[in-house]
């Protein structure tokens, strides 16, 4: 293989490598907070026991 065909090839990895830390890094800044749930909250510890029992 040729150093023009090497050189190309190891840009092109370091291109990919770099656009997979970008879409990473986005994702981990962009995600939602832990404290954010989708669906009904149940505060009380019967009504638990109650969905939990299936009544």
């Amino acid at each position: 293989m040729s150093a023009r065909k090497k050189k190309i090839l190891c840009i092109t990895a370091l291109l990919i490598i770099a656009a997979a830390a970008v879409v990473l890094c986005a994702n981990c800044f962009t995600a939602r907070r832990a404290d954010e749930y989708d669906g009904t909250l149940v505060d009380r510890y019967h009504d638990a026991l109650m969905i939990q029992e299936g009544v």
